[in-house]
């Protein structure tokens, strides 16, 4: 089955024939006249009888010429037109495909030029789209990005750029798919301005782009603005009534779908199913019921039958009806039309079958959804009459869905898109865990935890995995320097201009950075899909990962220590505790008292005056709450990872108190994990061979920040040589020598960004009064590699805090670093004292001096300062 050309707004095939390309020259031969006549036809006003015309006489000229050079570009451009005709008449890709393959056979024996495979290339792309190919796609688009590149004249790059958009957007990559949509507008303003249609088509795809990518008040914004009399107006509510729906506001939504007064063709089956949406989320289901009848019976209208997204959306509408009306065993067969409709590949109709294999696809976000709904259908069967078969069902198409998510992470070039979509699919898990922790608690089944915890592990911190994976792959797979190089030089590139950007002086100034911000992705876009050529990377990048439990427990963990994750669940905190020889389940209650609590600590710790007393009320609560039902797990242990989930993360466990009063910290060395796939040993070894430690403001206070008088002292150990000071610790010294780094000690200002925390920022020394590039901000760590850091030691504030994402954590300093390779960070949760914070640090690496682990130092030191009787200002967590 072939599914029906989509995008987001199809504009790019009316401009298509609107570029003869690569004519002949003209003679007395008959077949050449035959081509003038069919060329007319084919540059002229598209319509079913001129081009089936024109298709016949291109047709007829290939079966009468022969294959040779002097025929070679006539033949060409016959099979390359007939491809292009074929593909509006709507012949099956395989026919069209043919068309493009000899075109490029011949382009290939008889050497041709490169600048005639602008369209082709294009075409061939489209129809690899059409038919769900993501990969083979992008081959075709990124081949004519080359060739539009050295040949500007060969066609209208907007047309390829708007595709590209189109294909990200299919692909979850919103933020790249505005990137293209924006360039394709901006190309076509300055080549074609005439082309008023294409150019607002383009406008709705980059609202459409941020609607998508949850810029939700952006993309009304600009809907509204492009709401013009004259304009189409159908796809500009529509999508306004979609965001209004996003936002749980159906009698909004409803204000703007009912002024909707030409809604055919293309919009016709989204329109009725966004009135559809509006009225199930008002509890309508009659209403809801009619505007999906509606939607059904346009979509059996269409002769053809291919599968459409739209109606894929239809059914899914329909399976959740069929639910909210208690019918969950009439909702299956519509979750599973929706699934075969959303997946190009899939054709089963048992509702028991899934699909497995997403490799080289498009990756729908509208598929992992309707994968969901389905899951939990059969959970919902599952609970009402407990039968094995609806578990199995559940589990296994929460697996699917899982595995689909993964693809979609992964064909995901950049940090940003990523962590959208990995909060996107994040209550997937949750849901998917509790369904199977809920039926533990019924059979008890060790199995079932051991999958919970590979679904946690595959929630959490997949952004962070994914590209350190990327990384190391890089290394190892054969790539070449010249494009390895090529990506560094464009990630450095970005982070100039968006310091720039910082302090463009006008909204002229600030546009021509952001094109050239633009432009610069674009590059980076290209080299990532230049990766995709070499077999042992695309191979490894795209393989499945699966955390090894029983490996962490064999190989990593001891007699002495143990890992306990949480995960927060709809009704309660789950914890599991691995240890080496078992793994242990514990459910917590998860109330508006713990929540309570666990902020009054938080605030409490921010206020760092020395001296303070310490009010243990809170700290004990959630002690009990959270770590004393699990003691008696516990017997033995002296080392605690913990895996924090939700509103844990950025609580510092090891200063809540027991009920003898003792900080955790003093029974348990306590580490911090994103996931489970990212625990290690504890490392016994310190190299101080390339220690870097820097002290900006020792002495002096510059561009408003204050001395930190301890910080010469919290630096002391280290050899003179890696000591840099004052004026010595500048960002430029920094970027230098960091790279061979073992050890980087950094006693100094930083400042979070909660509302962007890429312009989060690590001060250094400034040059002079006027200096503004001190700063090294996150996304500029972000593209540092240290593979030979082992440590990193942030004594500065708030290095470990920032915007908390669901799947990723807090999006700190901190976790910039780790991006950047370095596996142990020691990091700041609020502003750091500063004698305090020299105690610490100059007792930790004594410690570490003295073969102690990381965790074991860092423990001793606090537990030092806790019994210096001269430190008793500093003993309270503060």
């Amino acid at each position: 089955m072939k599914k029906k050309f989509k995008l987001l707004l199809p504009v790019f095939f009316s401009l298509l024939f609107m570029q003869p390309e690569g004519q002949v020259n003209n003679d007395d031969g008959t077949y050449y006249n035959l081509f003038d006549k069919a060329e007319k036809l084919f540059t002229g006003e598209a319509g079913e009888y001129n081009d089936t015309l024109a298709l016949k006489y291109f047709s007829e000229i290939i079966q009468h010429v022969s294959n040779s050079p002097e025929h070679a570009l006539l033949l060409y451009n016959c099979h390359e037109r007939s491809g292009i005709l074929q593909q509006g008449l709507g012949y099956t890709s395989k026919e069209i495909l043919q068309q493009f393959y000899t075109s490029l056979a011949l382009f290939k024996t008889y050497h041709l030029k490169d600048s005639i495979l602008f369209r082709l290339l294009l075409s061939a792309g489209n129809t690899h789209y059409t038919d769900g190919l993501f990969d083979s796609s992008v081959y075709y688009y990124s081949w004519a990005e080359k060739i539009i590149n050295e040949y500007p004249d060969a066609g209208l790059a907007g047309d390829l750029y708007n595709s590209l958009g189109a294909l990200y957007s299919e692909s979850g990559d919103y933020k790249q798919s505005g990137n293209y949509f924006s360039k394709a507008l901006e190309i076509t303003k300055k080549t074609k301005p005439e082309l008023q249609e294409a150019m607002f088509a383009m406008s709705v795809n980059i609202a459409s782009s941020l609607r998508l990518s949850g810029q939700l008040d952006s993309a009304v914004y600009l809907y509204k603005k492009l709401l013009q009399p004259g304009t189409p107006s159908a796809p500009l509510l529509n999508n306004i009534g979609r965001i209004y729906l996003a936002k749980k506001m159906p009698d909004s939504a409803l204000y703007f779908l009912q002024q909707v007064k030409d809604a055919n063709g293309v919009y016709s089956i989204p329109y009725n199913n966004s009135l559809a949406l509006a009225y199930m989320q008002k509890n309508d289901t009659t209403m809801a019921a009619k505007y999906l009848d509606s939607a059904t019976a346009i979509f059996h209208k269409n002769k053809q039958q291919v599968k459409s997204n739209y109606y894929g959306n239809t059914c899914k509408y329909i399976g959740d009806l069929k639910v909210m009306e208690k019918l969950p065993a009439e909702a299956l067969p519509f979750y599973q039309q929706a699934i075969i409709q959303l997946n190009f590949k899939f054709n089963n109709e048992n509702i028991f079958s899934n699909p497995s294999n997403f490799i080289g696809d498009f990756a729908s976000y509208d598929l992992f959804e309707a994968l969901l709904a389905k899951a939990a259908c059969f959970a919902f069967l599952y609970e009402a009459d407990h039968k094995q078969k609806n578990f199995s069902a559940a589990k296994n198409t929460y697996e699917s869905a899982f595995a689909l998510a993964d693809y979609i992470k992964k064909s995901i070039d950049n940090d940003v898109a990523r962590l959208f979509i990995a909060d996107k699919v994040f209550d997937g898990y949750k849901k998917a865990v509790d369904f199977i922790m809920q039926d533990y608690q019924r059979i008890g089944e060790e199995d079932l935890t051991v999958l919970a915890l590979k679904w946690i592990s595959k929630s959490r911190a997949t952004s962070l995995a994914i590209s350190l994976k990327e990384n190391s792959i890089k290394q190892f797979a054969g790539l070449p320097d010249s494009l390895l190089q090529k990506e560094k030089n464009i990630k450095i590139n970005i982070s100039r201009l968006k310091l720039q950007l910082k302090q463009a002086a006008d909204s002229s100034a600030q546009n021509e950075i952001l094109s050239g911000i633009n432009n610069a992705e674009f590059q980076l876009n290209q080299v990532m899909n230049a990766y995709r050529k070499f077999p042992d990377y695309y191979r490894q990048k795209f393989a499945s990962d699966s955390v090894d439990i029983t490996s962490i427990q064999q190989n990593i963990l001891d007699n002495n220590s143990a890992i306990i994750c949480y995960f927060t669940g709809e009704k309660s905190i789950m914890a599991f505790v691995i240890k080496r020889s078992e793994i242990v389940y514990h459910e917590l209650p998860n109330d508006s008292l713990l929540t309570r609590q666990l902020k009054l600590f938080s605030e409490s710790l921010v206020e760092n005056s020395a001296g303070k007393n310490n009010d243990a009320t809170a700290s004990k609560y959630i002690c009990g709450a959270l770590i004393e039902p699990l003691t008696k797990y516990l017997d033995a242990i002296t080392s605690l990872v913990i895996i924090p989930d939700q509103q844990l993360i950025g609580i510092p466990f090891e200063a809540l108190q027991m009920p003898d009063d003792q900080f955790l910290v003093e029974k348990y060395a306590v580490t911090y994990q994103y996931a489970l796939p990212f625990v290690q040993l504890n490392s016994k070894m310190i190299d101080h061979t390339n220690a870097l430690a820097f002290a900006p403001f020792a002495n002096t206070g510059k561009a408003a920040f204050s001395i930190l008088h301890s910080s010469l002292v919290e630096i002391s150990g280290f050899d003179k040589q890696a000591q840099l000071i004052n004026e010595n610790a500048t960002r430029s010294n920094f970027l230098q020598r960091i790279s061979n780094a073992s050890v980087i000690h950094l006693a100094t200002h930083a400042a979070v960004n909660f509302a962007d925390p890429s312009n989060s920022y690590i001060a250094f020394y400034p040059v002079s009064d006027n200096d503004s590039t001190y700063k090294l901000f996150a996304h500029e760590l972000y593209n540092l590699q240290l593979p030979n850091a082992q440590l990193v030691f942030l004594s500065a504030c708030e290095t470990g805090t920032g915007k908390v994402s669901q799947s990723e954590g807090a999006l700190s300093l901190s976790r910039a670093f780790a991006y950047a390779g370095c596996a142990n960070i020691v990091t700041s949760l609020w502003k750091a004292e500063d004698k305090s914070t020299a105690y610490i640090s100059t007792k930790f690496y004594h410690y570490l001096d003295k073969g102690y682990t990381y965790a074991e130092a860092l423990q001793q030191a606090k537990k030092d300062l806790l019994a210096d009787a001269s430190m008793s200002q500093f003993h309270a967590p503060q």
